[in-house]
């Protein structure tokens, strides 16, 4: 089954009777771990900041579909915006009055289309948290560490939500981080 598929007939394989969750899972999943997984593992190997906004841009782009697939919302919104959020910073033009208007418009958009419960804040809250840090700090270490905060929340939430594939993905996602932080920090001590 091709991505063209799933979202040609996104909608028949939210309905679909049998094993909803466990359906959407099998298909779309499979897709995510490949294509989006892809670029995440890249963002957390990479010492270049403007290309971790991109490899997120990338993998925002297919959880986005995944998002539709299992029928979270505040994901959708949130992913969408932090896509937005991830080209400005990468033309340098994030600004303070951008960080304060994505983070209003994340929050209440995630909130007013939230479909999941209080599981369903977690992508709001990790997406609020990284759009915060990420004018604040541009430092690659900084960024890293905000990148796995933002790992974590999701982890939880791609869990809860069934989404097992994407879930597996943040964790490896969250290993590599560890071990870049790791090297990025023994590099600086090396060179002091």
């Amino acid at each position: 089954m091709s991505w063209k598929y799933i979202i040609k007939n996104w909608w028949d394989l939210r309905l679909k009777e049998s094993g909803e969750e466990d359906y959407a899972a099998d298909h779309s999943g499979k897709y995510h771990i490949v294509c989006g997984g892809r670029h995440a593992f890249l963002g957390c190997c990479t010492t270049d900041t403007r290309k971790i906004y991109g490899y997120q841009i990338a993998e925002n782009g297919i959880l986005c579909l995944s998002s539709l697939v299992f029928g979270s919302y505040s994901g959708l919104v949130t992913l969408s915006l932090a896509i937005f959020r991830n080209v400005l910073l990468m033309k340098d033009q994030y600004t303070r009055n951008w960080m304060i208007g994505l983070s209003i418009l994340i929050t209440a958009g995630g909130v007013l289309v939230n479909t999941k419960g209080i599981v369903g804040l977690f992508p709001v809250l990790a997406t609020l948290i990284w759009t915060i840090a990420n004018y604040y700090f541009r430092d690659v270490f900084y960024v890293k560490i905000f990148l796995l905060i933002n790992i974590a929340l999701w982890t939880i939430y791609f869990f809860v939500i069934w989404d097992f594939s994407s879930g597996i993905a943040q964790v490896v996602m969250g290993m590599i981080c560890v071990i870049s932080l790791y090297r990025i920090s023994a590099r600086r001590v090396s060179h002091t």
